[in-house]
């Protein structure tokens, strides 16, 4: 990784822009086939969950290298890649064990709710709006959470869902305040 971020360095400094884009082909290459020696861990041993992470980043890494590569694509939307593969890793670890890793819910849905707002971010230009987003989406896994718990053992998650539902509410009045007057009291 170290290596892989010095390689990153050079070709952004353009010490590497002779060469084109293939030191970042190689790098999304050598991501992948790390991601997959990973993937071939897991599959040999399901016990270790944990190699999902590091082959799922390793993964939306390859991809967000390879998607850097073509022209047009927005920055906002390779970085979300980054988010959106860790979302897939937790989701990969809640799925097999739904009752033991419950809490992979709680990280795999913050990295979705970010990949979704930094994804957007070049469109909605209301900060306002993109506040509102992130804790109304923060909120909604909690409230995920819960419903998803048939025992209803997670009835704590209803506290911070509902804590982090009013705040997106605050944010997305924040900017009108002057349109009418129960928002002013709100």
């Amino acid at each position: 990784l170290i290596l892989g971020g010095v390689v990153l360095l050079l070709f952004n400094l353009g010490v590497l822009a002779a060469y084109g884009p293939w030191p970042l082909v190689i790098l999304a290459a050598g991501c992948g086939v790390a991601a997959a020696g990973f993937f071939i861990g897991f599959a040999r041993n399901h016990q270790e969950w944990w190699r999902l992470l590091p082959a799922w980043t390793l993964t939306a890494l390859a991809t967000m290298l390879l998607t850097s590569l073509a022209a047009g694509v927005d920055r906002a939307l390779i970085a979300a890649q980054v988010f959106a593969g860790l979302a897939l890793a937790f989701g990969h670890i809640y799925l097999p064990a739904r009752r033991e890793r419950w809490w992979a819910i709680l990280p795999g849905g913050f990295m979705l709710v970010l990949a979704a707002v930094v994804g957007v971010s070049p469109w909605v230009t209301s900060t306002q709006l993109l506040a509102a987003g992130l804790f109304v989406g923060l909120a909604l896994i909690f409230f995920l959470l819960y419903l998803l718990d048939e025992k209803r053992r997670q009835w704590w998650a209803l506290i911070p869902g509902s804590v982090l539902l009013v705040f997106g509410l605050l944010a997305f009045s924040a900017g009108r305040m002057d349109e009418t007057p129960l928002l002013r009291w709100w």
